[in-house]
């Protein structure tokens, strides 16, 4: 279990005395980013998106059916219920991980939380210029950059739309999580990603003095084998 290889990084990091936060912070990003969008994901299939002027051949396929376009019979009839990737399974899996983390960690004082990370996407989801601008530099011709500033700004709406309902679903989700729960996909590069964070950081703090050479040597020997294991 993956979940043993975080625990061992903890328990070597209490022995050698060297605390490892940027593992742990790499993996506990990745996370919430996941649970956040997973909520996100739930929230808009349950409030529906549905089109300000659909086409007619849409329309009357959904009278016959019965259902609008975005509403939660519509996800189910086009999703399904047991969709293996669904946002409900990412997100227990994922705040499954969390828990964890907060149990064999604790949490930091100064640790912003899930909303922390919900306020952070939204900036980074947040265009500094207006496309007609951005196309008066770089032209109108890409069309999947185009694409990409519509997600953007739609990202953006979404998150401050439903903010205050993922950091409470976020946040119940971590609570109620069974630790018995599958681990999810993400977790394997999330950690081979930490453990190299955490490689450079300490080799920061060997050099700063602050700690000695057989502690770090230890260290940076079984993030070496993290690193390798998870690739």
């Amino acid at each position: 279990m993956l979940l043993n290889d975080i625990k061992s990084t903890i328990e070597l990091g209490r022995e050698l005395k060297i605390f490892p936060g940027s593992f742990k912070g790499t993996i506990q990003g990745t996370g919430r980013s996941v649970a956040i969008n997973a909520a996100l994901t739930i929230l808009r299939d349950r409030d529906g998106e549905v089109p300000t002027d659909p086409t007619l051949e849409v329309r009357n396929e959904q009278d016959d059916r019965g259902i609008d376009e975005g509403s939660p019979r519509w996800h189910t009839a086009t999703v399904g219920p047991d969709d293996e990737r669904s946002p409900e399974i990412d997100l227990a899996q994922t705040a499954m991980v969390l828990w964890y983390l907060n149990e064999e960690f604790g949490q930091w004082e100064h640790d912003d939380g899930v909303r922390g990370t919900v306020k952070h996407l939204i900036r980074s989801n947040t265009s500094a210029v207006e496309i007609d601008e951005e196309e008066a530099i770089f032209g109108s011709d890409d069309q999947q950059a185009l694409r990409d500033a519509e997600e953007m700004a739609a990202k953006k709406a979404n998150l401050e739309r439903f903010e205050h309902e993922i950091v409470a679903m976020v946040e119940d989700a971590i609570a109620k999580a069974d630790p018995d729960e599958a681990e999810p996909e993400w977790l394997g590069d999330a950690i081979s990603k930490g453990a190299k964070n955490q490689k450079s950081k300490l080799r920061v703090m060997f050099r700063r003095g602050t700690v000695a050479k057989e502690p770090v040597t230890k260290m940076a020997q079984w993030l070496d084998g993290l690193i390798v294991l998870q690739q």
